[in-house]
């Protein structure tokens, strides 16, 4: 009976810039007051999918008030997903971002996001991507804020780049430029200096990921994914495909106690899932074979 396999390919780390943004810039900006401050706020158009209309408005603000961060950063953002992609609009964005973490006006708070922006930028919209960029970037944030949720969030980026990333033979941090052991070495230091639960969690999940790809090293990777397992997450649905995970590893690697605790786990919480009737069976299967191997190792009663 084959093993259903588990969708959780990767960290859940391709979040778009508009959803990485939102939350700290949503109250409204001097640039919407100026426009009169009626209306839905922009970043909650944003979010419901309505990014012409949030381009718009953001495009609007940032015209009013080109030196405000916030709306500047709104604009920006729609920039990366205005409609039809271009280019240009991307290196605009690209420029808009820079100028305003470079500007002396720029609060903290919002240097630091428009340089992680920035990074995804060079990571996940040029065409080519430019990794290398983003790596130095990344590195630069958890260098100069060390902490901040977004310096965490750029040493997940990083660890994705170490162990999964295109080849980079001239930059001595790229993960092609690298053995596994140091890959390892390198992510587990982003680990240790990580102080945000959710991004822990990832950084977990890249090595437990990196261990079973690259490695076939079954414990190891079990062990991150039970440490990952254990930091509580606001998705339900990531529990689950750990719980996957941690049960077709366990079993492959014949810890049927183990194994059966996460497969069912994970029944529990997905039983409409179409992958939820092979596990019961899977977990009938191992608890027959455990009560089979039990009884086939009593000592035979005295007659």
């Amino acid at each position: 009976m084959n093993i259903p396999a588990p969708r959780l390919l990767l960290p859940c780390a391709a979040l778009s810039a508009i959803i990485l943004a939102a939350p700290a810039l949503s109250a409204p900006s001097a640039a919407g007051e100026k426009n009169g401050g009626d209306g839905e706020n922009p970043w909650s158009i944003a979010l419901r999918l309505d990014y012409a209309t949030a381009d718009a408005r953001f495009a609007q603000m940032h015209a009013a008030a080109p030196d405000d961060a916030r709306a500047t950063i709104g604009y920006a953002c729609t920039l990366l997903v205005r409609q039809p992609r271009t280019e240009g609009n991307i290196g605009k964005a690209r420029a808009l971002l820079m100028h305003t973490a470079e500007a002396a006006s720029t609060e903290t708070e919002e240097r630091i996001l428009c340089r992680y922006l920035a990074a995804r930028i060079d990571q996940d919209h040029r065409s080519p991507a430019r990794p290398d960029d983003a790596v130095t970037a990344y590195e630069n944030l958890v260098r100069d804020y060390p902490g901040h949720e977004l310096a965490d969030q750029a040493a997940v980026q990083l660890a994705l780049i170490f162990a999964f990333g295109p080849p980079q033979p001239d930059k001595p941090s790229g993960a092609a430029a690298a053995s596994p052991d140091d890959v390892v070495a390198r992510i587990e230091e982003l680990l240790a200096g990580a102080r945000h639960a959710e991004a822990r969690r990832e950084l977990h999940i890249v090595l437990a990921r990196f261990h079973w790809q690259a490695r076939q090293a079954v414990a190891p990777a079990i062990a991150h994914l039970l440490a990952a397992r254990r930091i509580p997450c606001e998705k339900p649905f990531r529990d689950a495909e750990l719980d996957l995970m941690i049960g077709s590893l366990a079993q492959r690697e014949g810890d049927a106690e183990l194994a059966v605790a996460h497969y069912e786990a994970f029944a529990e919480a997905n039983r409409r899932d179409p992958r939820t009737g092979t596990v019961r069976r899977l977990v009938a299967g191992l608890k027959a074979a455990s009560a089979q191997a039990a009884s086939g190792h009593k000592t035979p009663a005295r007659p």
